[in-house]
């Protein structure tokens, strides 16, 4: 059982699975993401102004912010108006939130893909008590330019060709 002997039998190389993959097997297992978030794959892409759903509570009423986080539900409602409208969930690592998509804000928007990660616009509403995160645009995160760094040159002037060659 344990000899030299060998039985001829051996397992095929296999390919490393995406991480998104991995990260919904568990998900599904757990219940809850432990190595990551998807979203934080995309955090490169985010504007400037992106911050995290835990702390888009505390950001001043009105004013305009992103979010990079994955939609986990999505549901069409029919305004006062007649006109489609939105309700939203959205989370990343740091916590869940639901967003409202009025009836302009869905018609530039369409429908959110649930599981898909996006750069989300949105402003944060106080009306009869109630906080609530209104979206006013959407990307798919992966179509998003990168914003990193990749490569960084300096230019250093000196007369001293001993500290340059060093």
């Amino acid at each position: 059982l344990f000899g030299e002997e060998e039985s001829g039998f051996a397992f095929p190389p296999a390919q490393e699975r995406p991480a998104a993959y991995l990260l919904g097997l568990e998900r599904a297992a757990v219940g809850f993401y432990l190595s990551g978030h998807p979203s934080a794959q995309y955090l490169d892409r985010a504007d400037a102004d992106c911050v995290f759903v835990s702390d888009a509570a505390a950001q001043p009423e009105g004013r305009a912010f992103s979010l990079m986080a994955q939609v986990t539900a999505f549901r069409l409602h029919t305004a006062k108006s007649g006109a489609l409208m939105a309700f939203a969930q959205a989370e990343d690592g740091t916590g869940t939130t639901e967003l409202v998509l009025f009836p302009d804000a869905y018609a530039r928007t369409g429908r959110l893909a649930e599981g898909e990660v996006y750069s989300l616009r949105a402003r944060l509403s106080k009306k009869g008590g109630r906080t609530s995160l209104v979206c006013e645009g959407a990307a798919k995160a992966q179509t998003l330019p990168q914003h990193g760094v990749s490569t960084l040159y300096v230019k250093v002037q000196s007369n001293d060709a001993a500290l340059i060659n060093a």
